[in-house]
């Protein structure tokens, strides 16, 4: 699963659904560091997430939030990693509205701002999706998250 469409030639993809994200900061996050009600608010609030700070800072800048690279604290290379971060009040992340609601520790932030389309790409290598067994549990896969009919695991 991937939220971005591939790129490499070998690799053939399917985009199967697309959640909506906003951003989230735990209670002891807000505690510590003052509630974020306006965006004004954000400016000196702290951020946590996954990839590239220049990534991260265009991300959330596409999002309507006016940060900078000082508001990026800790980046991870695992989207659980991150929210994991966030969970332990080192700062506010994105986070699929489905997820985000199992977990009471955190509050959406800024609930005025667009949701953040999230799509997920159902990926493999081209040589794995022609053998007749694979291209049905391919397919199977597709079927139930388009319908998504899955359980979100959220330990």
């Amino acid at each position: 699963m991937r939220h971005v469409a591939p790129t490499q030639p070998e690799l053939i993809s399917r985009k199967v659904c697309e959640a909506k994200g906003r951003i989230y900061a735990s209670h002891s996050y807000l505690e510590r560091h003052g509630e974020i009600k306006t965006l004004e608010d954000v400016r000196s609030a702290h951020f946590v997430g996954i990839g590239e700070n220049d990534e991260l800072l265009d991300f959330l800048k596409n999002c309507g939030l006016p940060i900078t690279q000082t508001n990026l604290r800790v980046l991870g290379v695992s989207g659980n990693v991150g929210w994991q971060m966030a969970r332990q009040g080192l700062g506010i992340s994105a986070m699929t509205d489905d997820i985000a609601r199992h977990f009471p520790e955190m509050k959406l932030m800024l609930s005025e701002l667009e949701p953040i389309p999230v799509p997920y790409w159902l990926t493999t290598h081209k040589e794995l999706h022609s053998p007749k067994r694979i291209r049905l549990v391919y397919d199977r896969i597709a079927e139930t998250l388009s319908a998504n009919k899955l359980p979100v695991r959220v330990g």
